[in-house]
């Protein structure tokens, strides 16, 4: 009676035993059948899925993560994959790398970090120094220039510039492009590609014409302005910060700055682009800005100082002299604008309230 005993019991384990086998082997039999890499960089918004034999080749073991959030956000891609039993798996990462939500069965994670980086260095340019541009770009050299946002393109011949490019479209058909692009001539910046010498640099645009040109029969009356990583104005010889973070953002590298920008870099950045009407970006910048608000009734903001940051009771107080002009106010004022930051759950510094939409408040209550 007893050996009986012995023998169910070692037969109960054995099918035990198989049946945890079974769904192990099931498990390790499922395989990634599509991959679906997105970008979403302030703005810029991009999906690449992969062929069938691309999928194949990539041989990847999967394995359950049970992982907490390495970042709070916000992510700038997202993998996600079908496997071969129809369930979906999903990861995002910082523009740092770091894991921001994860759920489901996935690769590992260098491997999915690799595949999402040789994405990005398909999609995004490369940024290159304007010492650099200046010898891959000489005067009277044609480029092709890639909008990011809308992916049109068009060709440019440099006109001149010490200190960023000035450049001209070649044909009446480039010129109308570009006039596409923006739906009217416009100083606001874009960020885009230079495609020079098979190489995909980051740079900056505008979309005004002004000065002096060349080509005499392309629609474009003068030059535009394209900078390039560490470029300089032609009259001030500072760098242009809507310009540079535009440049930021056309080499993927504009969410991970906002990342680690100090308080004082934070403020002008968000005081800039309010200028930029990049609602993306700011909304990074600050949470509670209205920004439908700023985009209708702020005509002109430029920044022309900043002080160093104190420490307050309500945050973190920045003063920036900035020139300021509503929609419908006449001239710009010049005038001191206390900018008061601090950290947000993410980790990094963020604007506590809009101080333009305080300002004209303020203003608007104590008028008769």
């Amino acid at each position: 009676m007893k050996t009986i005993r012995i023998i169910v019991i070692w037969v109960v384990c054995l099918c035990i035993f198989w049946g945890v086998m079974c769904i192990h082997r099931k498990r390790t039999r499922l395989e990634v059948t599509s991959c679906t890499v997105s970008i979403h960089a302030a703005g810029l918004e991009c999906s690449y899925t992969l062929s069938e034999e691309d999928v194949l080749s990539l041989s990847w073991r999967l394995t359950q993560w049970y992982t907490t959030p390495e970042s709070p956000g916000p992510p700038q891609y997202t993998v996600s994959l079908r496997l071969s039993d129809g369930s979906r798996s999903e990861v995002q990462f910082s523009a740092a790398g770091r894991v921001v939500n994860c759920f489901g069965l996935l690769p590992d994670r260098d491997a999915l970090w690799g595949l999402v980086m040789s994405i990005s260095q398909a999609y995004f340019g490369e940024p290159v120094s304007w010492r650099e541009a200046l010898s891959l770009f000489p005067k009277k050299s044609v480029a092709q220039v890639v909008d990011l946002q809308t992916g049109k393109r068009f060709s440019v011949r440099r006109y001149g510039g010490s200190y960023h490019a000035d450049v001209e479209p070649v044909t009446a058909l480039d010129a109308a492009v570009l006039l596409e692009i923006y739906g009217g001539w416009s100083w606001r910046r874009r960020p885009v590609l230079v495609l020079i010498d098979g190489r995909r640099i980051a740079a900056s645009m505008n979309g005004m014409p002004h000065g002096g040109q060349d080509i005499m029969k392309n629609d474009f009356p003068g030059h535009f302005c394209i900078h390039f990583e560490g470029s300089t104005t032609h009259g001030s010889r500072l760098y242009d910060v809507a310009h540079q973070a535009m440049v930021d953002k056309a080499a993927g590298t504009l969410l991970l700055r906002i990342e680690r920008a100090g308080p004082k870099e934070v403020a002008e950045l968000y005081l800039t682009l309010i200028n930029e009407k990049d609602t993306e970006t700011l909304r990074l910048l600050c949470a509670s800005a209205s920004l439908d608000w700023l985009t209708a009734n702020v005509d002109y903001i430029r920044v022309l100082a900043l002080s160093k940051p104190v420490e307050t009771e309500e945050g973190v107080c920045v003063t920036a002299d900035v020139l300021l002009r509503f929609k419908g106010g006449g001239i710009s004022r010049r005038l001191n604008l206390p900018v008061i930051l601090g950290l947000s759950q993410a980790g990094r510094w963020v604007v506590k309230k809009d101080p333009i939409r305080q300002l004209w408040e303020k203003e608007n209550r104590t008028q008769p």
